[in-house]
């Protein structure tokens, strides 16, 4: 599970899945550019798949 904080509403966002847009669902903001809060979750994925 990945996270991202709403840099607009400052509410929690979670997805199973990091890539594509991403959308938060309170306040409607794109978060796709924001970094997820579990770095190592990311840097896991990009492992797993090389």
């Amino acid at each position: 599970m990945v996270e991202k904080t709403c840099d607009k509403c400052q509410k929690p966002s979670y997805s199973s899945n990091y890539q594509g847009e991403w959308i938060c669902p309170y306040c409607g903001k794109d978060l796709t550019k924001i970094l997820a809060n579990n770095e190592d979750y990311l840097y896991s994925a990009e492992t797993i798949k090389k």
